[in-house]
């Protein structure tokens, strides 16, 4: 029980630090104790059962955990999340995942999803992240299309497209913690390649997220020694307002 209360507090420590606090939000688990050594844990923030915002929960869930757990049919659901559940071993699990919102303003919310392998102490993950922004205004899972003004939305590949060819950007879509006390979590892996190794195209990808005063997009591209299919762009919201929606103008604070 030892060992799974120190992993547990480990990756329970907040991913991302901000000035400004949300009361809604709220840190929840799964742990399960795989051996002596190691454990499997689940630490996901997202919003405070107390909200009874279930269903925005359960979409966060799903697509936080897609690709690597089936929420509607394994122990990863939202009853056992939601009371802090320490469960038997099984052999589901194969994966730590630490889900942590990077952004809150006007009813606007990001997450982003980190997993590791379950018994995997390093700090880089080689695992494609899920990225999830939500409007709670609207009860939506946003896509690029839904902040992007379609008038603007070629320029703004163009855009992105130039940026990413112009300084050989080569980050992929992963996590990585830079360091263990406490953890910080950032939205690329920096993995270093040769620039040759990657292929660009122009055009996004529908994902998204904000963090801080930066928007996150991927540009399309193929990796010779990864499975991604994009890298990650960061561009700063004072830059970037000029191609979103009015609505998302006003609501990100950048009139």
């Amino acid at each position: 029980m030892i060992r799974i209360l120190v992993v547990f507090l480990f990756f329970a420590q907040p991913f991302f630090v901000f000035a400004q606090v949300d009361t809604t939000l709220k840190t929840y688990y799964v742990s399960s104790k795989i051996d002596d050594d190691c454990s499997a844990n689940i630490v996901i923030t997202f919003f405070n059962e107390s909200q009874n915002l279930h269903r925005v929960n359960q979409a966060i869930l799903d697509e936080a955990m897609r690709g690597y757990y089936d929420t509607r049919e394994s122990q990863i659901n939202l009853k056992n999340i939601y009371a802090n559940s320490v469960l038997q071993s099984h052999g589901e699990f194969f994966y730590t995942i630490g889900v942590a919102n990077t952004f809150h303003k006007n009813g606007l919310y990001s997450f982003i999803s980190c997993p590791y392998n379950v018994c995997d102490k390093a700090p880089r993950s080689n695992f494609e992240s899920n990225f999830i922004t939500v409007d709670i205004k609207s009860l939506k899972i946003l896509t690029i299309n839904d902040i992007i003004d379609p008038l603007k939305k070629d320029s703004f590949e163009k855009y992105v497209y130039y940026t990413t060819t112009r300084y050989h950007i080569k980050n992929v879509p992963s996590c990585y913690i830079t360091s263990y006390n406490p953890p910080e979590v950032r939205g690329s892996n920096n993995v270093t390649v040769m620039t040759d190794t990657i292929t660009y195209f122009k055009g996004i990808t529908d994902k998204f997220y904000l963090k801080d005063d930066r928007l996150y997009v991927f540009n399309k591209a193929k990796h010779r020694d990864y499975n991604y299919n994009s890298v990650e762009v960061f561009i700063s919201l004072f830059y970037a307002k000029y191609f979103l929606k009015p609505e998302m103008v006003e609501r990100l604070g950048l009139r």
